[in-house]
């Protein structure tokens, strides 16, 4: 007979026969246990720590005594709280000491008693990023070639160009664009014949013109016609049908837009966002969301809306859960559990398509009261947890 058993927690007292943990038997007695009573902080892998130490009592002291930041004979250098260290006497060794500059501020001193370094010379080329180069007096460019002077980009200013100091000699082929023709700056004496075509006149002094056979195409307004596309049994749009616009393809009609509405024949494809106004019905037996992220503005869900028997299934299928398309666990509303109370379970595996469901096992859940209200809330199934005061039980 299932009942509710008490859960033994934190400040219950426990009486067990034995002890083990991560499945080996503890066999220490009571008192051998008692020993470890007030030691605080140990975990395991301070004993462990202790048992790697390989270094020798004479590595251990040259930590002996160490100040820190002063440099002793055999004991090792531990920097003081600013990173200085002192009565260091002398440092020895090969390759760079310092990476990067080092100015006279960073030796006691000023640096004035250092000597030794030589003066170097740059052979390569000087690039100055700034807006101008200050010389020291009676400094020369020097060399057998003739000096380069690099300019950024952008160094050079309008105000710096004489008047009419630019012709063509120094403006680059095809290098003037759209952008630096002013506008109003060409009129039709600008223009080559060659610009006219057809449905087009002027150029070369005469303005251009729309040739009256094209109307001036601000708008085309005839109740004559009935077709506008590439040819009448291909692409076109028709107008032969009063209050109504239809396009063709194949001379097959794709879409027709009449006062009540649009209608479109085959598959439609929405390359933005599509707002419906009103409601939306769809008809048929699958409805998909292809989509990154679907939000539900609905606080609820209704799943199964057209059955009015208890006993039936529902849930949500999570698709590729088992490796499989078009099937996956699935979280399951088993509704003829513990005659009709109804309770939510896992099935393992249930295809997109599938009309009921094997429940593998059933989720556990908590109440908060006593016996006799668990079992009006249906709450008393197996598995489920139960607190009533400080104490917790579960149904078994």
């Amino acid at each position: 007979m299932a009942e509710w058993k008490k859960v033994l927690v934190s400040g219950s007292t426990i009486d067990v026969a034995a002890l083990q943990v991560g499945g080996v038997a503890i066999s220490s007695t009571p008192a051998e246990l008692n020993l470890l009573d007030g030691v605080a902080n140990l975990i395991k892998a301070d004993f462990t720590k202790l048992a790697a130490v390989e270094s020798t009592a004479a590595e251990i002291d040259v930590l002996d005594g160490v100040t820190a930041g002063t440099a002793a004979a055999s004991k090792a250098v531990v920097l003081d709280s600013n990173k200085d260290l002192g009565t260091i006497r002398n440092i020895s060794g090969s390759g760079a000491l310092f990476s990067g500059t080092i100015n006279a501020a960073q030796f006691v001193g000023g640096g004035a008693g250092i000597t030794g370094i030589g003066a170097d010379t740059v052979a390569n080329a000087l690039t100055v990023d700034n807006t101008s180069i200050a010389l020291n007096s009676g400094t020369t460019f020097n060399g057998s070639a003739a000096v380069t002077i690099s300019v950024k980009a952008d160094g050079i200013t309008g105000a710096k160009i004489a008047d009419d100091a630019v012709d063509s000699e120094h403006i680059a082929a095809n290098s003037i664009d759209e952008e630096h023709i002013a506008a109003g700056a060409i009129d039709e004496t600008g223009l080559n014949t060659s610009v006219s075509g057809t449905g087009l006149s002027g150029g070369g002094g005469t303005a251009l013109s729309v040739d009256a056979a094209q109307t001036s195409i601000t708008s085309v307004i005839n109740a004559s016609i009935t077709k506008i596309g590439t040819a009448a049994d291909q692409e076109y749009v028709d107008f032969s049908t009063a209050n109504e616009v239809n396009t063709k393809i194949n001379d097959t009609e794709r879409l027709s837009v009449t006062a009540t509405g649009v209608d479109i024949t085959g598959a439609a494809t929405v390359s933005t966002n599509l707002t419906v106004s009103g409601n939306l019905i769809v008809t048929g037996t699958t409805t998909e969301v292809q989509t990154a992220n679907l939000n539900v503005e609905d606080k609820f869900i209704l799943l199964n809306s057209g059955s009015s028997t208890a006993t039936d299934e529902s849930g949500i299928i999570f698709g590729g859960a088992n490796g499989t398309a078009q099937t996956g666990a699935a979280l399951v509303w088993n509704g003829d559990y513990n005659s009709n109370d109804g309770r939510l379970g896992v099935s393992n595996v249930l295809a997109a398509n599938a009309t009921t469901a094997t429940v593998n096992y059933h989720l556990a859940g908590v109440f908060a009261g006593n016996a006799t209200n668990a079992a009006t809330a249906l709450a008393d199934h197996v598995g489920n947890i139960r607190v009533e005061s400080s104490e917790i039980y579960i149904y078994v």
